[in-house]
């Protein structure tokens, strides 16, 4: 396909983890693959992207810090996103036989508040339970 070769040399992706950085490139190796701390790579960079998706980024965290640590990646995020972040997380309704005390769950309204209330989004989009127990956010900005 012509046009995802031309997307590939736009996508650009980090992650701290070597492990799933040599998956990813095993399974696409025409991709940038970063290894780094996304929120000092987000900190760091001085260019902006379109479109910025953090998926499965918020679900190890588990300490006191993780809702703090959660906005200040958004907020970083959002900087470095000229028109739409999206990203997801496991909720607080997530069925009990599944969860875990290795992971972060996230209260949906709060969420939803925080990303209207901070980040001003001009619309903001909402999935949740698919699959059960995980939401997607959608942040746009005005084009």
């Amino acid at each position: 396909d012509d046009w995802r070769r031309r997307l590939d040399d736009f996508l650009v992706g980090v992650d701290s983890c070597p492990a799933l950085l040599a998956l990813a490139r095993a399974r696409q190796p025409q991709l940038l693959l970063i290894e780094a701390d996304g929120l000092d790579w987000l900190s760091q960079r001085t260019e902006t992207s379109d479109v910025t998706i953090c998926s499965g980024v918020f679900n190890r965290w588990t300490d006191r810090n993780a809702l703090p640590r959660l906005h200040l990646w958004l907020h970083a995020a959002w900087t470095q996103t000229r028109y739409v972040l999206a990203f997801d997380g496991l909720t607080i309704w997530q069925p009990q036989e599944i969860k875990s005390a290795e992971q972060f769950y996230l209260w949906p309204g709060n969420v939803i508040d925080w990303c209207l209330r901070d980040l001003r989004p001009s619309r903001l989009r909402l999935w949740h339970d698919d699959p059960v127990g995980n939401i997607v956010i959608q942040c746009w900005k005005e084009a």
